[in-house]
């Protein structure tokens, strides 16, 4: 078990650092049109043609969603949102999942949970958890997936697709 962190401790590191402990929310922006009609699923990384992640610093822009990292502060709340601007498609969040046999092998679990649930209602569902208050995650990465789902209006199927974007822990 990781060492706890006091508040003082906890103010006294991010003040070292200049960097004010935050909570964070991170949002995944669909093109629900296209990503629900890409045939070739065997190329995942292909998925940031469709997708975005932007969190409250930067955006993954163009990148492979498996290498855009949000950093996060323990004893802080972090909030996944998904959103389309498409009209005909909703998207609803399901779920987050920690993947530690994913790279890095050694991926801690930041939360209670290894598989956190949305909440909310069906079209506005989003995850929202706290991260555990251990010194052990300071330039940890917590390798994690991202399960969502595309809901045609028109009445089709619905599809599920998941992305592997990762965190990195800040006391």
């Amino acid at each position: 078990m990781g060492t706890l962190v006091t508040k003082e401790r906890k103010e006294t590191l991010a003040s070292v650092k200049k960097i004010e402990a935050r909570d964070q929310t991170i949002v995944l922006r669909v093109d629900a049109e296209r990503l629900y009609a890409w045939v070739d699923k065997t190329e995942p990384h292909e998925m940031y043609e469709f997708c975005v992640l932007k969190d409250n610093e930067h955006s993954s822009g163009g990148w492979p969603l498996s290498h855009f990292t949000s950093e996060i502060f323990i004893d802080k709340d972090v909030s996944w949102y998904v959103e389309t601007t498409d009209p005909e498609y909703s998207v609803a969040m399901k779920k987050i999942v920690h993947e530690p046999n994913e790279k890095p092998k050694n991926s801690l679990n930041f939360f209670n949970n290894k598989i956190i649930d949305s909440i909310g209602n069906p079209g506005s569902q989003f995850v929202r958890a706290k991260v555990l208050n251990e010194l052990k995650f300071d330039n940890e990465i917590y390798v994690y997936s991202i399960y969502f789902t595309i809901h045609p209006l028109d009445g089709r199927v619905d599809k599920d697709f998941k992305i592997d974007p990762k965190l990195c822990g800040n006391t």
